[in-house]
């Protein structure tokens, strides 16, 4: 099944997807907005904690994932920004600031400024407060001509380098204040430089109406297999995954998922079927021993998942953007697509209305 969660065209709404696989959450989990919210879904899908009254509220849950630095999640939350220079020296600072960085895409550049999409994932890598777990400013990946100071804008791209990110931060602290409650904005660089045609100010970050090249959406998934994710995580192109960990929870009664091609072949299904019990009661059999042998429990179910066949079922928070999504369904939605992820693409292609 596919459940639309969340889209950045409405960022302040949130659909928690009802069905049996996630069960009823406690009252003290998803307590904050919906971006915050939709990330705390992704984090609690990996590591099965949704149905339970016990567990860490939400405000803990979110510092507990920055502790063990499992940032990943924050790339479902993705939004769109318009960069508004007022010259082409800061057009190109913009450019030089955000071209090598993950989780942006520069989608338009015109004569006032630079249109992009921002996941926090990057805001809170480039801030360095999860990566370096010290809060200290990491100028990350951009092009090495910052480092010569002859060069042509190179005080721009200082000043636009700092700028952004602080505005970047303001931002998603709006919308995601759980996730960005470590972070504090800094003083801009209110500094400007003289051009011979007059004073020109730093880049500013403001939130736009995405279109079709800056909309993303986000989907829960379930009763599909571990083989059809290897499918879909094929499609890595602005995109974002958070899939139920076989090291963290326990897979002894996951359900198999019987492929989709065997169904007009009852023999083959019942020997598919067969080998998948025997497959899980192997996993059960090397997790025991090693438990007996006093292995560390993520350790074990580590090794003992070697064992699981790929139709074990498995979930997941997916995050595309539009034009991702589109290009997922040509090309899966098609004859010569596996038959499984081919019936996965029908399913999505109603669910998002596309």
């Amino acid at each position: 099944m596919i459940y639309k969660i969340w889209d950045n065209a409405q960022p302040d709404k949130f659909t928690f997807p009802v069905c049996d696989e996630l069960g009823v959450p406690g009252n003290h989990k998803f307590t904050s907005t919906a971006m915050d919210n939709l990330c705390e879904l992704a984090g609690r899908v990996c590591y099965d904690s949704i149905d339970s009254t016990k567990g860490k509220p939400s405000k803990d849950y979110h510092a507990h994932i920055r502790e063990v630095k499992h940032d990943s999640i924050y790339g479902h939350a993705v939004l769109p920004v318009y960069i508004e220079s007022e010259s082409d020296k800061y057009i190109f600072a913009t450019l030089c600031v955000l071209s090598s960085r993950p989780g942006i895409t520069i989608t338009e550049i015109n004569d006032h400024g630079v249109h992009a999409t921002v996941n926090l994932r990057s805001v809170l890598q480039w801030h360095g407060a999860i990566s370096s777990g010290e809060g200290k400013w990491q100028h990350g990946p951009e092009l090495n001509i910052k480092r010569n100071k002859d060069f042509w804008g190179f005080q721009e791209i200082d000043i636009a380098r700092h700028n952004i990110i602080n505005d970047l931060i303001i931002l998603f602290k709006a919308y995601c204040p759980l996730a960005c409650e470590h972070l504090a904005a800094t003083t801009p660089k209110s500094y400007n430089v003289a051009f011979d045609n007059g004073i020109h100010l730093s880049p500013r970050v403001e939130l736009c109406r995405p279109d079709d090249k800056t909309r993303w959406i986000s989907v829960y998934i379930n009763g599909v297999s571990r083989d059809m994710l290897q499918e879909l995580v094929r499609h890595h192109y602005q995109t974002g995954i958070s899939v139920r960990s076989t090291r963290y929870c326990d897979e002894s009664d996951s359900k198999y998922i019987t492929h989709p091609a065997l169904a007009p072949y009852p023999e083959a299904e019942v020997i598919a079927n067969k080998s998948a019990e025997d497959s899980r009661r192997h996993y059960k059999e090397v997790f025991d021993k090693l438990k007996e042998a006093k292995v560390p429990l993520k350790t074990a179910r580590g090794a003992a998942r070697s064992v699981l066949p790929g139709g074990t079922e498995t979930q997941m928070v997916y995050t595309a953007s539009l034009q991702q999504w589109r290009w997922i369904l040509s090309m899966r939605d098609h004859p010569a697509a596996d038959k499984e992820i081919a019936d996965f693409a029908i399913e999505a292609r109603k669910a998002l209305e596309l």
